[in-house]
C-alpha cells in the first residue's frame, strides 16, 4: 500500500511539473532568464532516413522561411558536416520561428522535440 502511494505521488509530481503547475518562485518581470519550459529544440530523429532529412532541408530552406546560410560552406554550422546536423539546425530554426509548436517539428515524422541543447562548438541553435 505504501509503495502504491509513493508511485501515485511521484506520478502526480511529474504531471504537475510537465504542466507547469510547480513554479520556481514568483517570476521577476525584470528577469531575462528563460524558464525550463522554454528550453526546447527541434532536432532530426536519429532513425530518420536520408530522404526524410533532405526533404526537411528542402522544405525549410526552399521556402526561404529561415536563414539557412549557417549550414552552407563557411557558415557557423557547416561543421559538423552531416546531413543529420544540417537538418536538425534548419528544422529547429523553423520550429522556433513558429513559437515552438510541437506539430511544426513533425517534418513527416523525421523531427522530435528535445530539452537537450544540440548546439556544438560555434554552431548555436536558436531558442525562445
Amino acid at each position: 500500500m505504501q509503495r502504491m502511494k509513493m508511485g501515485v505521488i511521484c506520478t502526480m509530481m511529474v504531471v504537475m511539473m510537465l504542466s507547469g503547475v510547480l513554479a520556481w518562485g514568483e517570476p521577476d518581470p525584470n528577469d531575462t532568464m528563460i524558464t525550463w519550459q522554454e528550453w526546447r529544440w527541434c532536432v532530426a530523429k536519429p532513425t530518420s532516413s536520408e530522404v526524410a532529412l533532405h526533404d526537411a532541408i528542402h522544405f525549410v530552406c526552399g521556402k526561404k522561411a529561415v536563414d539557412c546560410s549557417p549550414i552552407t560552406h563557411g557558415g557557423a554550422c557547416y561543421f559538423p558536416r552531416s546531413l543529420y546536423n544540417h537538418a536538425s539546425f534548419v528544422m529547429n530554426r523553423y520550429y522556433q520561428l513558429h513559437a515552438r509548436n510541437a506539430r511544426v517539428c513533425n517534418f513527416r515524422r523525421a523531427g522530435m522535440v528535445t530539452f537537450s541543447n544540440p548546439s556544438q562548438g560555434s554552431c548555436h541553435y536558436d531558442h525562445a
